[in-house]
């Protein structure tokens, strides 16, 4: 049954697929949708190796009629139907209570997947799990008698008493951790751990992004076993760092309203604070360098060359400080200074480092 506390299902969903003992029906939800869609993959392979013919629908070609069919008619060979109801947001859909019976009806025929990209786990605390027995009265009445929500949670609950409710939320570092060592002993790679913290510095804990950048990786280093630093610093893309220099820039404009909206953009794509925070404090950094460089009569071209910076960079640096005193700008970095110090004394998370500075 559900476990709102722990993402059991998620480990029974993995015994489901190393035993080959899929269920009639899944709900997968969540925002880890590299996760979400491997474990799909791995169904319908497991499935299609049995001969099992498959239904995709998406929000382009979904109709209830056709969906109530595909529940009920026989395939032409005999043989069970894997249905996949693709990010149709069915929570939200007023669905007819012929469908939840037909899948009750055909749960020995089909097997059936509803995919949701949900970014929290709504269902542990919207909806109440019981007994189906519990609920049946609702299959006695008429569509335009019960409310939708009421149909949803009865939906719901004949997921998780034939199947399960599977939710793959955002991972942590450390489970992200897990995931990249696994991935690279396949392939034969180590790496330590300082390296795998820098790498998912630069890249955020998304795994579609990790195992991308993690593939570049293997193909710089070649036949060499150990992914060291220089590798790192090499090859993977700072993936969210134009959008962290989109959040700087509203900074710089003074245009906290905007700057408080990428910030949360960011939050949700889960780039790291330290990541954005040393960004942070190299964006005044720079600032101050151009500006006295500018003070000595350096040109836009001398300065890009000095200090490694695009020069449409460099020209946007300049532009900023034209309108910003020297004293402001030290200012500035003595509070990003005071920050990093209580942070690295630990008397703040990591969490707060952006946070105390906007």
């Amino acid at each position: 049954m559900y476990n709102k506390n722990e993402n059991v299902n998620l480990n029974l969903l993995n015994q489901d697929i190393k035993n080959k003992d899929i269920k009639p029906l899944y709900y997968f939800y969540g925002e880890e949708t590299y996760l979400l869609r491997k474990y799909l993959q791995s169904i319908k392979k497991i499935l299609k190796d049995e001969n099992i013919s498959i239904i995709e629908y998406d929000k382009d070609n979904y109709d209830d009629n056709k969906f109530y069919d595909n529940l009920n008619e026989q395939s032409l060979m005999g043989e069970r139907k894997l249905i996949i109801l693709d990010n149709l947001k069915f929570t939200n859909r007023n669905f007819k209570l012929g469908i939840i019976k037909s899948m009750i009806d055909s749960i020995d025929d089909n097997f059936i997947i509803f995919i949701d990209y949900e970014t929290e786990n709504k269902y542990s605390s919207k909806y109440v799990f019981r007994k189906i027995e519990d609920i049946d009265d609702l299959m006695e009445v008429r569509d335009i008698d019960i409310k939708k929500k009421d149909k949803t949670q009865y939906l719901l609950n004949v997921i998780n008493t034939y199947g399960r409710l599977v939710d793959f939320k955002k991972l942590d570092n450390a489970e992200v951790k897990k995931y990249v060592n696994s991935y690279l002993k396949k392939q034969n790679k180590i790496i330590d751990n300082f390296n795998i913290s820098l790498f998912l510095e630069l890249t955020g804990l998304s795994l579609s992004t990790v195992f991308n950048e993690l593939d570049k990786l293997i193909n710089y280093v070649g036949n060499k076993e150990k992914i060291e630093k220089t590798d790192i610093d090499d090859v993977v893309t700072k993936v969210h760092t134009e959008e962290v220099y989109k959040f700087i820039d509203a900074i710089n404009q003074n245009n906290k309203s905007l700057a408080v909206s990428l910030y949360s953009d960011l939050m949700i794509k889960n780039v790291s604070y330290r990541m954005i925070f040393y960004l942070i404090k190299d964006n005044y950094v720079n600032l101050l360098n151009i500006k006295n460089k500018i003070q000595n009569g350096d040109s836009a071209v001398n300065i890009s060359k000095d200090t490694k910076l695009p020069e449409w960079r460099v020209n946007k640096y300049m532009s900023i400080v034209n309108n910003m005193e020297e004293d402001f700008i030290i200012d500035k970095l003595n509070k990003i200074n005071n920050i990093d110090y209580d942070f690295m004394q630990g008397d703040i998370g990591q969490n707060f480092l952006v946070e105390l500075f906007i």
